[in-house]
Formats: C-alpha cells, structure tokens, sequence
C-alpha cells in the first residue's frame, strides 16, 4: 500500500506569496438554507449510493475552506456492499458525488469482472489548507478548496491491499482506473505528471473554461 501523504490541519498558516488572479475570495459561513438551496449538496444527499455526512463550513486561511463541507465514508454499490473510503474523505458535494460515481459505475464493476470485490479505497489526502505540490509562494491547490482528493491504494475482499499503481492490480481495474477518472473529474494527475504523483493519483474538479480544458497527465510506460 503506498504510504498516505501527511494531513495538514484546518488551522494551517496563510499561504505564503502574493494572491493571483486565480485565487478565489475568502470563504465565509453560509446560511442555514444555504445546503438545501445548493443543487450538488441537494444531489448527493438524495443519492443512496453515498454514504456523506454533512460538516460545518471549512473557514481556513486565506481563500481556503469550503462553505458545504460533507466527510464522504463509504460507497454502496448496486449489489448492497460497501466500498469503505478510508481515511473518509473531506470534499465539497460535487467534488463527493464524482468520486462516488467513479468507485460504484467503474472502479468497483471492473474489479469484479477480474473475480474481485473492492472493499475499500484509500485516500491520501483530501481537504488540505495548501498550495499546489505544498510549494512556497504556489498558487491554491484544489485540496485547499476540498475540490480534490489523491488516491493511494485499494483493498479486495479476499484481504489485499494494492498501491493505486501496483502492478498486480486486477487488469480491467488497472485498464479502467484512468479513462474513467479522466471521464469524472477536470483534472487527473498521475505518474509521469509533474513529479508529485508517482504514488499516489491525484482527482480534482477545479473550474475551467470547458470541458475540452481537461488536464488528464499519466504516463503509463
């Protein structure tokens, strides 16, 4: 299992640097109509597929924090199992309802066409109050937002656990793991990248202009 990334505190300092025009505004608390007037925190709520929790906003430093935090613990599938998402993982609700989507609808049915059942994903880090890479003077990351989440392995119901890259991954798992994050999220990191993702699989749905402005970097030679 690929080791996790160290967690970073709510309370972390101010990042370090001047703002750029791509860093959003302070979050500050909603109201309390504010979850069920949100059309994705309405979604994933109705969605039986996921097992969220809703938290209190995420108020950090600078521009970090999300106003509708949910912590994401589980995934049912269709069959009544559950996929356990450990450590749960701090997300905004759309940011949730993908990765929902992509363990239930992918991930899980490709394991069992290879005769295997995920019982678990391992997350390496989700909300983080931190810039891209943990780099000085960076511009947000998407985790500072809870909009990402990094992928360090899985575990199967006959008691294996496999970094997200292991080469003894079940092989339509290991065929289906990047078309399909690339199809669910804008921005899919993997090895070859930039560097910082050689052991872990980093998802994000930052905004962009389009769809066409995907950002899908996985080297698979």
């Amino acid at each position: 299992m690929a080791a996790a990334l160290p967690r970073a505190p709510l309370g972390s300092p101010p990042l370090p640097g001047p703002p750029d025009a791509d860093t959003p505004p302070p979050v500050v608390a909603p109201d309390p109509q504010a979850r069920e007037r949100d059309p994705e925190c309405r979604a994933l709520a109705r969605n039986a597929a996921a097992v969220a929790k809703p938290l209190p906003a995420l108020i950090g430093a600078g521009s970090c924090g999300a106003p509708l935090p949910v912590e994401l613990s589980a995934v049912r599938l269709r069959d009544g199992s559950t996929v356990a998402i450990e450590p749960p993982a701090i997300l905004r609700c759309g940011a949730a309802s993908a990765f929902v989507a992509l363990v239930r609808d992918d991930w899980a049915p490709a394991a069992a066409r290879d005769g295997a059942a995920l019982t678990e994903v391992r997350t390496a880090a989700s909300y983080i109050c931190r810039g891209r890479n943990n780099r000085p003077n960076a511009k947000m990351s998407e985790h500072g937002l809870a909009n990402a989440v990094d992928v360090s392995g899985v575990g199967f119901k006959d008691g294996r656990e496999l970094g997200i890259y292991h080469k003894q991954m079940p092989q339509t798992l290991a065929r289906t793991i990047k078309p399909s994050a690339c199809a669910k999220f804008m921005t899919v990191l993997g090895p070859g990248s930039d560097g910082y993702h050689e052991d872990h699989l980093h998802l994000d749905l930052r905004k962009r202009r389009s769809a066409a402005s995907k950002v899908c970097r996985w080297s698979e030679d």
